[in-house]
């Protein structure tokens, strides 16, 4: 049973995290191109919201609506970084859930954790 199934099929397209089961280096490799991808074109469009702000804006209302998106995608991206920083650690700690001491041992325990999972939803 895999926990947090939606928040990591999310992460894993949004190319912060590659999925367990990638062990080929193709796979790897393919998935670190993507992921050099993404991150780029968030950082680029953070650079582009700046430039916009420095070049282009004329009036107050311009000015919040593009440091609101500043802001926001600035936010994304030093997100973007920790979770690539800490891929081993994380990685680490989901696979510490999954295992023994949190691993549901009967059904009803099974049961609980599957309510749970639909709460999260």
């Amino acid at each position: 049973m895999h926990i947090l199934k939606l928040t990591r099929t999310i992460i894993i397209v949004a190319g912060c995290f590659r999925p367990f089961s990638w062990t080929s280096l193709f796979k790897q490799t393919i998935y670190n191109i993507y992921r050099l991808y993404v991150i780029s074109m968030l950082y680029f469009f953070s650079m582009w919201q700046f430039m916009d702000i420095v070049l282009n804006v004329d009036n107050p209302y311009d000015f919040t609506n593009n440091l609101n998106m500043l802001l926001t995608s600035s936010a994304a991206c030093y997100k973007i970084f920790i979770v690539w920083l800490n891929y081993e650690k994380i990685a680490a700690l989901i696979n510490c859930l999954i295992e023994e001491p949190f691993k549901p041992l009967n059904l009803s325990e099974t049961k609980i954790q599957r309510q749970y999972d639909k709460i999260i939803r």
